[in-house]
């Protein structure tokens, strides 16, 4: 019977907090961080991901769901919404991307890169086709929403939801990052060790340095207000995007003259 679901949006490291959370996954099973993926049997025998099947009636979901292997599930598609809730007797944890927006659309493009690749595509060929620079625009627009809380599309429960916010992931004081878990896992009367969790922050740390490494470039670029060579246009659009929000000018217009801007 499921006792407990992990509810995110796309690239919002569900799937690792559900491993830190699952009774019988310890943090050497798994290095799936956002950049080095080993050992993904265990996720699969252990961990139900709803984004790997249409819809509850999908018959690869029926034949696969497993009710008494499949404890946690975690969960970022919205098709899955009402069977979420129809699981009154799991305890669920809400990941809150309320912030830390550079290093979630880093972990979106490198963990979905097909998703990634069709999304820009789409940006050339509709959302942004009359304008310049169609993709680093998308992401622009897409780093305001991300700001205004548009972009969530996995549903919360205000009333029963552990609220969980993606920023926690990226607390790089050891001993904090170990508190604010432990204190997640006794919300949810979990036994998790402190050993355990300090060796999680040492494998997330590890896993995540391509993404923590192109954050930090990502960020300076922020500040300078200032592009770098090899830059994708997504990462522009990033960039742009948060001067976007700073300047409180949501327009296609605004977008295309910050990017002349910052070259």
């Amino acid at each position: 019977m499921i006792n407990l679901i992990v509810k995110f949006q796309s690239g919002a490291l569900g799937n690792f907090l559900a491993c830190i959370l699952h009774k019988d996954i310890k943090p050497i099973d798994t290095l799936d961080y956002g950049s080095l993926v080993s050992s993904t049997d265990v996720l699969r025998d252990k961990i139900l991901h709803t984004g790997a099947y249409d819809n509850p009636n999908d018959k690869h979901f029926k034949a696969y769901h497993d009710r008494k292997k499949h404890i946690v599930v975690s969960h970022n598609n919205p098709n899955f919404n009402n069977w979420i809730t129809e699981q009154e007797k799991a305890k669920n944890v809400f990941i809150d991307l309320n912030s830390h927006f550079v290093e979630y659309r880093l972990n979106y493009m490198i963990k979905l890169p097909e998703l990634h690749n069709k999304a820009n595509q789409s940006a050339i060929d509709f959302r942004w086709k009359n304008y310049k620079f169609p993709i680093s625009c998308d992401e622009a627009r897409r780093i305001v929403r991300l700001h205004e809380n548009k972009e969530q599309k996995i549903a919360v429960n205000k009333d029963k939801d552990v609220i969980f916010p993606f920023g926690n992931f990226y607390i790089t004081d050891k001993n904090l990052y170990i508190q604010t878990f432990k204190e997640l896992t006794e919300k949810l009367n979990l036994d998790t060790s402190v050993d355990e969790l300090s060796m999680w922050f040492d494998g997330f740390n590890q896993g995540q340095k391509a993404i923590l490494d192109r954050a930090r470039i990502i960020y300076d670029c922020i500040h300078n207000k200032k592009f770098i060579p090899g830059l994708n246009e997504n990462e522009k659009g990033i960039i742009i995007g948060y001067h976007a929000v700073k300047d409180n000018i949501d327009t296609a217009e605004h977008f295309i003259q910050t990017f002349k801007e910052l070259c």
